[in-house]
């Protein structure tokens, strides 16, 4: 509305203006106009005047003359009439009350008029007629007071000032409610659209009737809302295809570790296996006799071997099983003590250990468990693998306070931090910029897709994450990873 306010208040000033200028205008015309005729009718009175004065003079001399004259003035009519002789007392002469050009228009014959101001008696105009008589030395003085004339032009202008508010007041008003209909009303409306357009919504049509600019960037408008959405739901469609085949990269790399984790497994399932078909064969061919003590051990130890080879499948198929991302409160911890239990079947040199920061303290985040473990797993098996002949992998899980990360976005606060370090060969510096790059690999070929440690880095940073690595040839490496913290 402020476009359309500014625009009807520029007219009503130009209105305004012009009515002004018109009033001016007019009023000064009226007064030129009344000027003239009080001038004509003075000239012609004069003449009128001054053949009678002449004649009487002539012949009934000065003293009729004279006497003449004041009989002309009647009471408190607004000309009056006297004799002025060209010398006289004070301002009474004609010397004394004009300047020469006009003595010389007087002794030429010609009327000399002039108008001054005289206290509460308003504008006078006077008015000096020669007489053309031989001797008269003098003038006939015609005054005329100009209070009609004044009451004239401020009722002139009263009226002028009158008409000019009515004008002016039907004029705002049929511009204002122009105004309203025709700029501030369609302006309003693609103001809400271009809002709502903000906020996401571009299915509404805005129409706007005519055929005037404002109707045409309405079209314009609804035609790029179109191609918005159309755009829209392109990028949708080919960002959903993208999660799914990030999705579908991720389960394969888990298949691919479950592939290089099968010999481990079996190795690990085949100890269990052999104790229970052996204590299941000894009751069965009757060297345990039912009914003694030592069934009862052997059936406990069954028990237990059962349970430990139903926790490691059931770890193998938490992480090997794919559905879609999703996202809850869980504890790092927790997480990270099931990939320990998982990777420790395999039959590494290696052995990895847990460590916990902080007594007590908490560990939860918000994230998608089995992406995480699968970031986990990636990494310690790597750590694993970068120490053939044994040692020791130390993971620790701790809750910290970190600074801002403006390089990659992340906001300074609560973080747990979850580090893996081994004491293997170490990564050399010249590969360190490019470990997490897609397809890149220090492995020898059938070893690696080189893709476990760029699928891990792509899913901490969708967490609001990211790792950090730091390594030295012969003396191994550590990776961290950071993930925002949630209250538990």
């Amino acid at each position: 509305m402020r476009v359309a306010s500014k625009f009807v208040l520029a007219i009503v000033l130009v209105l305004v203006l012009i009515r002004t200028f018109e009033g001016i205008l007019m009023v000064r015309g009226e007064t030129a106009r009344l000027d003239a005729a009080i001038e004509r009718d003075a000239e012609l009175f004069g003449r009128i005047l001054r053949s009678s004065i002449s004649n009487a003079w002539m012949e009934d001399g000065k003293d009729r003359a004279l006497e003449l004259i004041d009989a002309m003035n009647v009471g408190s009519h607004p000309i009056q009439l006297s004799w002025i002789p060209s010398e006289g007392e004070g301002e009474q002469g004609l010397k004394s009350r004009l300047d020469e050009d006009s003595l010389k228009m007087l002794t030429s014959g010609t009327t000399v008029s002039m108008r001054q101001r005289h206290g509460d008696e308003g504008e006078i105009q006077h008015f000096f007629v020669p007489v053309g008589v031989p001797g008269a030395e003098g003038a006939i003085h015609m005054s005329e007071r100009l209070g009609d004339r004044t009451r004239y032009i401020w009722h002139a202008l009263f009226r002028e000032l009158v008409a000019g508010g009515i004008v002016l007041f039907t004029s705002a008003f049929a511009v204002i409610s122009l105004g309203f209909f025709v700029i501030g009303r369609p302006l309003n409306l693609l103001r809400q659209r271009i809002k709502r357009i903000g906020e996401g919504d571009l299915s509404e049509r805005l129409m706007l009737r005519g055929h005037d600019e404002l109707s045409t960037l309405a079209t314009g408008l609804n035609e790029m809302c179109t191609r918005l959405q159309v755009s829209l739901e392109r990028e949708r469609s080919e960002t959903q295809k993208r999660i799914a085949a990030m999705e579908q990269v991720r389960h394969m790399d888990r298949l691919t570790t479950i592939g290089r984790f099968s010999s481990g497994i079996a190795h690990e399932l085949g100890t269990p296996l052999n104790v229970i078909s052996g204590r299941a064969g000894m009751i069965c061919d009757g060297t345990i006799p039912l009914g003694s003590q030592k069934i009862h051990q052997h059936a406990d130890t069954i028990r237990s071997q059962a349970d430990r080879m139903t926790q490691i499948i059931r770890h193998l198929l938490d992480f090997a099983r794919q559905r879609p991302p999703r996202r809850v409160k869980a504890d790092v911890a927790d997480i990270v003590r099931q990939v320990v239990e998982l990777v420790s079947c395999l039959g590494y040199e290696a052995e990895v250990h847990l460590e916990t920061v902080g007594e007590g303290a908490s560990h939860v985040a918000e994230m998608d468990p089995v992406q995480i473990q699968q970031v986990m797993t990636n990494l310690i098996d790597n750590a694993l693998q970068a120490m053939p002949d044994g040692g020791d992998v130390v993971v620790r899980v701790q809750s910290t306070t970190m600074e801002s990360q403006e390089c990659i976005g992340a906001s300074a606060g609560r973080f747990l931090r979850i580090t893996i370090e081994d004491k293997g060969a170490g990564i050399d510096e010249n590969d360190l910029p490019h470990i997490f790059d897609p397809f890149f690999t220090t492995k020898d070929v059938g070893h690696g897709t080189g893709l476990g440690l760029s699928i891990a880095y792509g899913i901490i940073r969708e967490h609001g994450g990211w790792i950090d690595v730091t390594s030295s040839i012969g003396e191994g490496s550590c990776f961290a990873v950071n993930l925002p913290q949630e209250d538990s």
